[in-house]
């Protein structure tokens, strides 16, 4: 017993594991829920860096990838990259009316005990993403309510619209 809890300690800080950053869902078919994941190693990020898949609640439960369609909104564009941080673009956000710069990009931080977190900015404000439900008409995006929380932990909700 003791020699396998000194093999787990030893070993899990050379697993890698995925942790889910944020996620989206949709009007159309809501239990469906896309999972933004980062690998992680040894506290680190490690290529890919993220990625993104469905997990099917209307169904079984089971995790798909993106079909080609939605890769063209959804796919995570990896702009900038180390090992503790960083940046990505997700072309379904950029075609929301927003103004500025604000929300174009995602930045991810490793936090305390190797958890990854997403920020993206809203009027000069850091926001911490938890979720962004996209309101569709079966393949067309026409608005979305993106929650998170502040900088002094209170909720943050935005709708947009197309």
């Amino acid at each position: 017993m003791k020699t396998t809890l000194i093999a787990l300690t030893v070993l899990f800080p050379l697993s890698t594991f995925a942790h889910t950053i944020f996620t989206i869902s949709k009007t159309y078919k809501p239990k469906n829920v896309l999972h933004y994941e980062a690998p992680i190693k040894n506290c680190k990020f490690v290529s890919p860096f993220v990625s993104a898949q469905w997990k099917m609640g209307e169904e079984r439960g089971q995790r798909e990838g993106l079909t080609s369609t939605e890769k063209k909104y959804l796919q995570p564009k990896v702009t900038y990259s180390k090992d503790k941080e960083f940046d990505f673009t997700l072309d379904a956000v950029k075609e929301l009316k927003v103004s500025g710069n604000d929300l174009r990009e995602i930045r991810v931080r490793m936090g305390k005990n190797c958890k990854a977190k997403a920020f993206t900015e809203y009027k000069g404000q850091e926001i911490e993403l938890t979720n962004i439900n996209l309101k569709t008409n079966l393949l067309t995006v026409t608005g979305a309510t993106i929650t998170g929380l502040k900088p002094d932990g209170s909720r943050f909700i935005l709708n947009l619209k197309k």
